[in-house]
């Protein structure tokens, strides 16, 4: 089966999405391209890239591996069978899947380093390239991020922001701060990634701890009365229209093991600590924001975070569950991609067979 030159990302965003990120665990780091093809044929059809660091305006690990990899050439050819769900070299098929970069993770402090006010310049800058930065701002953050995606063949920047105080707030900004902030950040990503067209351009995701959401309004809840991310959902709205944001990846995990350890705090009703912030209490229509964009994120091992690791055998019960009484479509993400190399136990694609089942079958989307 021969490709074209180049095959466009495949439309995921009313699809079933199976996320998992790649960091540093079982990386080839001489061939990330076969790392890539890997996760794809373990049946992940959303593969993140770790990280782009605000810490030093660069990428990083799984990332850098990438970037250093190959030339344009030999970069589209991959990308183009992962868009087409086809190993161009061995030919074997799997679901179409795009490849993200994330922005952060949990060793950066993107407010604090890109945190120069205002936020996004208004007008919008003409988009030239390489990117001029005359202040480390967000909207400069998600554009240069947005440059690096373009440079990399890749098809969109997922944020994975953390380190916030109560109501989502960082020290020196307010929650109203740290709203408008994530949604310059936003538009500076899809400004660099269409080119300075501020049309919809390739996808804009987040990585929001489960306590960051709350309904708007809310006094009790972590996140605030501005709702967190909620918030930053909605006011991620685009120069030409349109929401910014994709979907969220909700980490339920990392708050201890009794806040989403169960099917009801985890989709119906939040544990005391959290409230309100389960996928039911975050989503339509409390608050605006759709079921399609709430994805659950899971530990892939208790060895892969400090707690709130639930078997995915238990995960698929909840999915099954959360089917039938919310609709919800049985999205998941994975923290992190393993392959088996460094331990024959931990192996992302063993995860994936527990939770959908033996044989993965490739979708049929269609192109964007």
């Amino acid at each position: 089966m021969s490709l074209p030159a180049f095959v466009p990302a495949p439309n995921l965003r009313d699809q079933q999405r199976r996320v998992a990120y790649i960091d540093y665990y079982d990386v080839n780091w001489s061939r990330p391209d076969l790392t890539l093809l890997a996760c794809a044929q373990q049946g992940f059809n959303v593969i993140v890239l770790g990280f782009w660091l605000s810490g030093t305006s660069a990428a990083t690990d799984m990332a850098v591996t990438w970037q250093n990899w190959g030339d344009a050439t030999s970069k589209a050819t991959v990308m183009s069978g992962l868009h087409a769900g086809v190993n161009p070299y061995t030919q074997a098929t799997f679901a179409p899947t795009i490849v993200l970069l994330s922005v952060g993770g949990a060793s950066e402090y993107p407010l604090r380093d890109y945190g120069a006010k205002p936020f996004q310049p208004s007008p919008l800058p003409p988009y030239v390239t390489p990117i001029v930065v005359p202040e480390k701002s967000a909207f400069y953050l998600g554009a240069l991020a947005g440059e690096w995606v373009n440079d990399n063949l890749l098809d969109g920047v997922d944020f994975d922001l953390e380190h916030f105080t109560p109501y989502l707030a960082f020290p020196g900004y307010t929650s109203q701060d740290v709203i408008d902030w994530c949604a310059a950040a936003n538009v500076g990503a899809n400004w660099a990634m269409s080119r300075g067209s501020n049309l919809k351009s390739g996808y804009i995701t987040a990585a929001p701890q489960a306590p960051y959401l709350g309904p708007v309004g809310a006094s009790t809840t972590w996140a605030g009365p501005l709702g967190g991310y909620v918030g930053v959902y909605k006011a991620s709205v685009l120069p030409g229209g349109g929401a910014a944001i994709d979907w969220m990846c909700v980490q339920f995990y990392n708050q201890d093991n009794a806040n989403y350890g169960s099917y009801e705090t985890m989709f119906v009703q939040a544990a005391p600590a959290f409230p309100l912030s389960s996928v039911q209490e975050v989503t339509q229509p409390l608050t605006g924001v759709p079921l399609s964009a709430l994805i659950v994120g899971a530990l892939l091992t208790p060895r892969f975070g400090d707690s709130g690791y639930v078997p995915p055998e238990s995960l698929r019960v909840f999915f099954a569950r959360a089917k039938a009484s919310l609709l919800y479509d049985g999205s998941a993400m994975v923290w992190a991609f393993a392959d088996g190399t460094t331990d024959p136990s931990i192996d992302s694609g063993a995860w994936e067979r527990a939770l959908y089942g033996a044989k993965v079958q490739p979708l049929l989307l269609n192109l964007a």
